[in-house]
C-alpha cells in the first residue's frame, strides 16, 4: 500500500508550498478550519537505541515495529548476554526488556546524551529511523492501546486517568481526544507525556528531527513488509 502523496509531502522537511496549497483546498476553506498540526515539534519521544559494535543508532517511534526493533538492538548491542537471557524475541516487552537503560537513550534529552556518548566514544553512529503510514499507525495504536488493552486485567488501560478519552470503541470520539490534547501541547508549548500523546502524536515530532532530520535514513513500513520488515531495515547497515 502507497502513502498518499499529500501525505508523505506533509512529512518533508523540504515541503513544497504549493503543495501544501493544494492539500489545504482539497480539505477545507481555510487555516483556521484546517487546523493541521504543525511540522518537527520538539516533543521528542523517540527511544534512541545504540548498538556500538555496529556503528549504529536506531531512534524508535512507538507504535512503528517498536517491540521487534527494541529487541533486535538489544541483541545488537549484547548478543551473549541476549541470547542467554531472552527466550523469544517478542517476549522482550517494553516493561520488562533485557536492555532496560543500559542501550537507551530515552525521551527529551535523548539526543543530548546522544551527542555526549559520540564524543566520549569518538564514534559518529550512523542513524536510522523507521515510519509508517499514519493512518495505519493511528488505527494500529487505536485497536492496541484504546480496545484490545481494555481486556487485560492489570493492563495499562485501567491504571491510566482518563484511558483514550474514555472514548470506549469509538474510534470518532478518540480522533477528537488526541487531536484536543496535541493541539494543547503546541497551543500552551508545554509537554503534555501520556501513553496517548506519546503514541499518538505525528511521527516528526520525534527523534529530534526538527535539528536531525537530515541526519537519518529513514525505513517507510509498509503492511507489507511485516514479515521481513527487520531484515530489510538493517540491509543498509550490512548487517
Amino acid at each position: 500500500m502507497k502513502p498518499h502523496k499529500h501525505v508523505t509531502a506533509l512529512t518533508q522537511p523540504n515541503l513544497n508550498q504549493l503543495a501544501f496549497k493544494r492539500f489545504e483546498k482539497n480539505l477545507c476553506d481555510g487555516r483556521k478550519e484546517c487546523e493541521i498540526l504543525p511540522r518537527f515539534l520538539a516533543f521528542n519521544v523517540g527511544h534512541h537505541l545504540i548498538a556500538p559494535d555496529f556503528n549504529i543508532t536506531l531512534c524508535v517511534i512507538f507504535k512503528n515495529f517498536s517491540t521487534v526493533l527494541r529487541s533486535i538492538m538489544c541483541f545488537l548491542y549484547n548478543a551473549e548476554s541476549y541470547q542467554k537471557e531472552v527466550k523469544d524475541l517478542m517476549d522482550d516487552k517494553f516493561e520488562i526488556r533485557h536492555c532496560k537503560n543500559k542501550n537507551e537513550f530515552i525521551g527529551d534529552i535523548g539526543e543530548k546524551k546522544l551527542q555526549w556518548f559520540e564524543r566520549e566514544s569518538g564514534k559518529i553512529f550512523n542513524r536510522y529511523s523507521v515510519t509508517r503510514d499514519p493512518i495505519e499507525r493511528f488505527v494500529s495504536g487505536f485497536l492496541d492501546k484504546c480496545l484490545y488493552s481494555k481486556n487485560i486485567s492489570g493492563g495499562s488501560y485501567e491504571n491510566r486517568k482518563n484511558p483514550c478519552g474514555n472514548c470506549g470503541g469509538n474510534i470518532t470520539c478518540f480522533g477528537e481526544f488526541i487531536f484536543s490534547e496535541l493541539s494543547s501541547i503546541v497551543r500552551t508549548n508545554l509537554k503534555k507525556y501520556t501513553l496517548e500523546t506519546e503514541h499518538f502524536a505525528p511521527q516528526n515530532w520525534n527523534c529530534n528531527f526538527k535539528e536531525a532530520f537530515a541526519k537519518y535514513t529513514s525505513k517507510r513500513l509498509l503492511r507489507e513488509d511485516k514479515e521481513t520488515g527487520s531484515q530489510q531495515i538493517f540491509l543498509s547497515s550490512h548487517l
